[in-house]
C-alpha cells in the first residue's frame, strides 16, 4: 500500500486579484482540519471506492492543508495501479 499526501486550497481575493491558499490552517492530525473537509474527502473515496481502490485511511498532516489518505495493500502491479488511479 502507498500513503499518499495532498493539499487542498481554496481561492480567495485579495487586492483584486484571485490566488490559492491552503484549505485550513490546523496543526497536524487536527479533527477540526478533517471535519472541514469532509464533504470534500467523502467525495474522493467515494469515487475511489467505484473504481475498487480500497482505502485504510485519512488524516491531516503537518502542513496546511495538507492530508494524507493511506491506500490498502495488495499484490505489487495492483498497489502501483492503485497508486496511478
Amino acid at each position: 500500500g502507498f500513503e499518499t499526501e495532498f493539499y487542498l486550497l481554496r481561492p480567495v481575493t485579495r487586492d483584486g486579484k484571485e490566488e490559492l491558499v491552503p484549505f485550513d490552517s490546523t496543526p497536524y492530525c487536527s479533527a477540526s482540519g478533517y471535519d472541514a473537509a469532509a464533504p470534500i474527502l467523502r467525495d474522493m473515496f467515494a469515487a475511489l471506492r467505484s473504481l475498487d481502490i480500497p482505502m485504510e485511511q485519512v488524516h491531516a498532516e503537518a502542513g496546511n492543508g495538507q492530508f494524507e489518505m493511506a491506500i490498502r495493500h495488495s499484490v505489487c502491479d495492483r498497489a502501483a495501479d492503485n497508486l496511478v488511479y
